[in-house]
């Protein structure tokens, strides 16, 4: 009796790739099932989990709120009226000027005095400008 030879088959690298998917779907598969019956025999640590999370989310909560409470509050004392711009000193209208400025997304600061070289204000927009701001204000009366 003659033996045959079989000839060895080669499988394509898309075959390969298959292969490799397959077995790396079921080791995912067996790790989920594994971390899900880990959790149920310790249950209270999803408790656990839940409490800290409630509280973090709380916690966020509260601080966005306080800041928008802060934004609202910053955004209505930066509205004033003629009358109120023609009240204030010349040194109060330069603050109030880096203010204005800075409610408008500048990084402002008032440098206005003696040797200022005519900058009461100077400002840098979001953008990278600067801002070199002169103030002239007289109180009329």
């Amino acid at each position: 009796m003659r033996t045959v030879r079989r000839r060895p088959t080669r499988r394509s690298k898309r075959q390969d790739e298959q292969i490799a998917l397959l077995v790396g779907a079921v080791v995912a598969v067996g790790l989920a099932a594994a971390a899900v019956q880990w959790l149920l025999a310790h249950w209270w640590l999803l408790v656990l989990m839940a409490v800290i999370a409630s509280i973090a989310g709380g916690f966020w909560l509260q601080q966005a709120r306080q800041r928008a409470k802060w934004e609202r509050v910053r955004a209505q004392a930066l509205r004033m009226r003629i009358a109120e711009f023609d009240a204030l000193d010349h040194r109060a209208f330069e603050f109030v000027i880096r203010d204005l400025m800075r409610r408008d997304g500048c990084a402002a600061e008032q440098i206005g005095g003696a040797g200022d070289d005519a900058c009461d204000v100077r400002a840098t927009d979001p953008v990278g400008r600067i801002w070199a701001i002169q103030c002239k204000h007289r109180v009329l009366g």
